[in-house]
């Protein structure tokens, strides 16, 4: 045999990526460091940027008062708009007749006429030991736009007009839990929410201390946005009060071969920590361990590396466009009142003022406050029918002790 395993690591993207962050922070200590690569910090992080990609490109195509390209970028931000998160459908995976990888047979699959009884494809019945059932029987939603102010950056910046902007949020509504059109906003499932975050479906990054974290960030003009990166590092922030167990190698083309080193530096990383016999926490060890080669890097795609500044913060996605922070986690805003002192120099006639209080009735997002019954992912749960979590006991020390 090859003997007692020494370290062990992830390396993966997209999807690879998600999966590794995801149950690190769900059951930390399953690695010791974790390569990511096209990095979204969870499922829902495209998800939910390709659901309010749609809302917007819809509603902007029937705007009586049209929209530029810059003002459609301005809306949704991200590098090359919404076009590949709208022609790949990933806000499909809401929908219980499409959802994702939905193999069933079609008489087997859910139809609300045909066959109420019929197999849910959505994300969210997948999970619903983790989020939870409705009464009617289908897992907890998680979607949930009532109150977002789409454009709201845009409109303060003298982007796009007032007018623009009342017609723009007037014609945006919603969907119900089987992703059917509604005039009213989507309104997500509260009994759901808590076990969200709990369960770390929503990845609140906060059991990630320990983990040596090495991204490579090449360019992505599809829905692999580069902004999901600065999302990951706000939610470590938030988290831990720091990212310094977490390094970003970012590049300005879609290839770089000196990233390629980034499995010997890592290798190199977890060794200097196992190394390190010092009677301070593990998390210490992480940062203090870190090697010179882990450092944040900024490339043209020629191996040679560039100031940080000249790796420019990356076009935001439309929900931060719409005045949600950084860490941009999927639920539902607390609101508040509609105000006409939020909007500063902005002016609304009375009419389309009158618009929005009729779009907003119950309030507009207040991202002053955390997102309602936002709390931190609890590691180490187990499940069993319906939904009933259990704690597992944290997994043994390695090898070493450390």
């Amino acid at each position: 045999t090859y003997g007692p395993i020494a370290l062990t690591f992830g390396m993966g993207s997209s999807g690879g990526a998600i999966s590794q962050i995801n149950d690190q922070n769900a059951y930390p200590g399953l690695y010791d460091g974790i390569i990511l690569n096209h990095l979204f910090v969870d499922s829902d992080a495209s998800r939910m940027a390709a659901y309010d990609c749609r809302a917007a490109y819809e509603a902007m195509a029937k705007a009586g008062q049209p929209f530029s390209e810059a003002q459609r970028s301005a809306v949704v931000g991200m590098i090359s708009g919404c076009d590949s998160h709208t022609s790949t459908a990933r806000y499909e995976v809401y929908n219980p007749a499409v959802g994702t990888n939905c193999t069933v047979p079609d008489a087997q699959k859910y139809h609300r006429e045909r066959n109420p009884k019929g197999v849910r494809c959505t994300l969210q019945d997948y999970q619903v030991n983790q989020v939870g059932r409705r009464p009617d029987g289908f897992a907890n939603g998680r979607i949930d736009n009532e109150g977002v102010q789409y454009g709201l950056k845009a409109l303060m910046a003298g982007i796009i007009t007032p007018a623009q902007f009342v017609e723009l949020n007037a014609a945006i509504g919603g969907h119900d839990i089987d992703a059917q059109p509604i005039a009213a906003r989507t309104r997500a499932d509260k009994a759901g929410l808590a076990r969200l975050y709990t369960t770390g479906v929503n990845n609140t990054t906060n059991n990630l201390a320990e983990t040596a974290i090495l991204e490579t960030r090449l360019l992505a003009t599809d829905f692999h946005q580069v902004f999901h990166s600065d999302m990951t590092i706000a939610r470590l922030d938030r988290a831990q009060g720091h990212h310094r167990n977490y390094a970003r190698w970012r590049s300005l083309a879609q290839r770089d071969a000196s990233f390629d080193a980034a499995f010997d530096v890592m290798v190199k990383w977890i060794r200097a920590i196992k190394a390190d016999s010092r009677e301070v926490a593990k998390a210490q060890k992480v940062i203090d361990n870190r090697p010179p080669e882990a450092r944040d890097r900024c490339t043209k795609g020629d191996g040679v590396d560039q100031p940080l500044s000249a790796c420019p913060r990356p076009p935001e996605l439309a929900r931060v466009l719409a005045g949600a922070p950084d860490t941009n986690d999927i639920g539902k805003c607390q609101l508040k009142a509609l105000n006409r002192a939020d909007y500063g120099q902005i002016a609304f006639s009375a009419e389309q003022w009158a618009s929005l209080a009729r779009t907003f009735a119950t309030g507009v997002c207040d991202y002053a406050k955390p997102l309602v019954d936002f709390q931190m992912t609890t590691p180490w749960l187990a499940y069993g029918g319906e939904g009933r979590a259990q704690l597992l006991p944290a997994p043994p020390k390695s090898v070493d002790g450390r």
